[in-house]
């Protein structure tokens, strides 16, 4: 599950906002590593052993829609208000619309 950002330089990978649901890290750990998982040079798999999942705190993986209300559910509970699944307006799609090739292509995610 992501709402996020993601931007990769030279061997750097940023991205955030991610929930981990399941985890298949081993094609994300080759491309920091410049080569083939399991083949990381000092620090870059790191992260492993500290990476959970939602899988792996509840015993397997959550149906979407459970998901989604436990997150709303959450963020009621922490932030306070109401909240509820949403879209957005034709305005605002047609703007996504104009951009999302951008950011769709493998070009913006793999330059460097």
């Amino acid at each position: 599950m992501v709402g996020s950002a993601q931007v990769r330089v030279g061997r750097a990978f940023l991205q955030h906002g991610s929930i981990l649901v399941e985890d298949d890290q081993e094609v994300l750990e080759a491309l920091r590593a410049g080569g083939e998982a399991g083949h990381e040079p000092p620090g870059v798999g790191a992260g492993a052993a500290t990476r959970v999942t939602l899988a792996e705190l509840l015993g397997g993986t959550p149906e979407r829609g459970a998901l989604e209300k436990a997150l709303l559910e959450g963020l009621e509970a922490v932030l306070g208000g109401t909240w509820e699944p949403g879209a957005y307006g034709p305005e605002r799609e047609s703007l996504i619309e104009k951009r999302a090739h951008v950011y769709r292509s493998p070009e913006w995610t793999w330059r460097r």
